[in-house]
């Protein structure tokens, strides 16, 4: 769903997000990785596992949860929000208000994870 061109920074690492995203499937729809998606009105709640929460400790954990939003018009990804979790500090749960949600086809969650890489969701609206 992202351009190739699109990187995400964690820490002093660069990734590509085209070499490191994991998407869900049906065998992993319950993975602890995956970004869930929750959309109320134009706050989106985000929380890495469906059932079982991701691990919070200082050796794993996820350090990012990232909101994209993609245009209805010209098929343009914008990032809307960036939630940095510290090691150890904080559950792996972010919370975004979203202006003109009318104007997005799709929302792309993207949560990173020290040890695992990239891990993605999309929703469509």
């Amino acid at each position: 769903v992202l351009p190739q061109v699109l990187a995400l920074y964690s820490g002093r690492k660069k990734m590509s997000l085209s070499n490191c995203l994991h998407k869900p499937d049906e065998e992993r729809t319950k993975e602890k990785h995956v970004p869930e998606m929750k959309l109320s009105g134009n706050h989106v709640d985000i929380r890495c596992g469906a059932t079982v929460m991701h691990p919070a400790t200082e050796k794993h954990y996820i350090g990012t949860i990232r909101l994209f939003g993609i245009t209805k018009e010209g098929n343009v990804t914008l990032e809307l929000g960036c939630q940095q979790i510290w090691p150890g500090l904080g559950e792996p749960v972010a919370s975004f208000r979203v202006c003109d949600l009318e104007k997005y086809k799709g929302l792309l969650a993207v949560a990173y994870c020290n040890l695992h890489g990239c891990w993605e969701n999309y929703m469509e609206l």
